[in-house]
């Protein structure tokens, strides 16, 4: 609900100080486990992404190069990370050396970074961790392609099963970034774009957007609403959670 509310993905800082709050984890290695389920989620989408491609030709070839592109830019940032996970006081001494002019708090700011951030890596890379959220996040994005695919054959576009799948792991990837509270207008635009591919027009592709996203915005908010209530927290809290510093 924080994200549908907030924009540059504020909910995810409510997520850190929940878990600050209820768990008495750092807000600091919260945000890190924040800045690690998005790389583990870009890569579950990913891989879906290049599975598709080699099974199915009707693709465009810009469409599969892009695809390719952002996985070695994924596999390079999670090379970098695995570096600084294994020689991460050889990276602060480089960090230091290289960012010499900042004062003594900066580099401080930046040491815990690189530790909470480490520490978020560590638990991903466990193997049997590894194992249970790739298994578990590739049965919730599956589930969640086939609420895209019936929403398609609802709004009476008739494509493939796996065209919903495609159609959601571009809206995801298009999200990634922080932008507008409840990414309105990315989640349109990605969906238009997608859909275009399959020569649907832009009236219908809009149309099924609007629709779905519409109802995605209600559901959200109204879970939100209800946990807001569970956790006795208030709107003003909300405001609060998302102007918070470490």
């Amino acid at each position: 609900m924080g994200n549908c509310l907030f924009p540059a993905r504020m909910g995810d800082i409510i997520r850190a100080y929940m878990l600050r709050e209820k768990e008495k984890i750092s807000l600091g290695i919260g945000l890190a486990s924040v800045i690690t389920e998005k790389a583990f989620d870009a890569l579950i989408l990913l891989i879906l992404l290049e599975f598709l491609f080699l099974k199915y030709s009707f693709f465009p070839f810009w469409v599969k190069k892009m695809g390719i592109f952002l996985l070695i830019f994924l596999f390079f940032f999670l090379i970098f990370s695995l570096v600084i996970l294994y020689f991460k006081k050889k990276f602060n001494l480089i960090v230091k050396k290289i960012f010499f002019f900042l004062k003594e708090d900066w580099h401080k700011k930046i040491e815990n970074f690189i530790f909470n951030f480490t520490s978020g890596l560590k638990l991903i890379f466990k193997i049997e961790n590894f194992i249970l959220a790739f298994f578990f996040s590739l049965i919730i994005w599956l589930m969640e392609g086939i609420v895209y695919y019936l929403a398609m054959l609802a709004m009476g576009i008739k494509l493939h099963f796996f065209v919903g799948v495609f159609i959601l792991i571009l809206i995801n990837l298009s999200m990634i970034i922080p932008a507008t509270p409840g990414a309105w207008g990315i989640f349109e635009s990605a969906s238009v774009l997608g859909l275009s591919l399959f020569k649907i027009n832009k009236e219908s592709a809009l149309s099924f957007a609007l629709i779905l996203h519409t109802l995605i915005y209600i559901l959200l908010v109204a879970l939100g609403l209800l946990f807001l209530w569970k956790e006795n927290l208030s709107p003003k809290k909300l405001i609060e959670i998302t102007k918070i510093r470490e």
